[in-house]
């Protein structure tokens, strides 16, 4: 039976909300974590991040018009600042059944993305305390990612609150399925191929 995998990749774009969250891992000098500079996580199922899903921002030019969106490697906030892009592209092998369930539940999202906001209270709740906040209708981006993958029946972070989940918190848990880290603008077709 063929091997079947999804693949999360943490963030950082140099954004002016990328700072912050960065900025905010920093100042914890007493409790920092593995890969605490990454401020974004998005969800792929095939290796060429040609499409990747999260909650971010809608419009490049402006980071409060922001919800449901699907990003590639290629284009977007990606592109615009390639130099200064980083990623780590972390693969796991799901069974076919919870492959099928993550991307129905995907597309059930998607379906439903006019509805469903980007949650700003819980970002800005988490830059504070450390701790996340649900607010109905409304994900960041790893608070998204975690829940279609509970959802789907991969638990990454039992008896966690998705809404408490930060983009390191994949890192951190995820390293040792890490297939890339690097510039976002050289992940190229050898490491497609290495990653399939």
């Amino acid at each position: 039976m063929e091997k079947r995998y999804i693949y999360l990749v943490a963030s950082y774009t140099d954004t002016f909300i990328g700072r912050l969250i960065r900025w905010r891992a920093k100042i914890r000098f007493w409790d920092r974590y593995e890969g605490d500079g990454y401020s974004h996580v998005s969800l792929a199922i095939s290796p060429g991040l040609g499409e990747m899903m999260s909650f971010a921002r809608k419009r490049i030019s402006n980071p409060f018009v922001a919800g449901l969106i699907k990003e590639s490697i290629k284009g977007g906030m990606f592109a615009k600042n390639s130099d200064r892009s980083y990623i780590a592209v972390m693969r796991i092998e799901v069974t076919e059944e919870e492959y099928q369930k993550i991307t129905q539940c995907m597309e059930q999202y998607w379906n439903r993305r006019t509805e469903l906001h980007y949650n700003f209270a819980g970002l800005f709740w988490m830059m504070l305390f450390g701790r996340g906040k649900y607010v109905r209708n409304r994900y960041f981006c790893s608070q998204w990612c975690a829940e279609v993958l509970d959802n789907s029946g991969v638990e990454i972070f039992p008896g966690e609150e998705t809404y408490n989940i930060k983009p390191f918190d994949f890192y951190r848990t995820l390293k040792e399925n890490i297939v890339y880290e690097g510039l976002a603008a050289a992940f190229k077709e050898q490491y497609v191929a290495a990653v399939r």
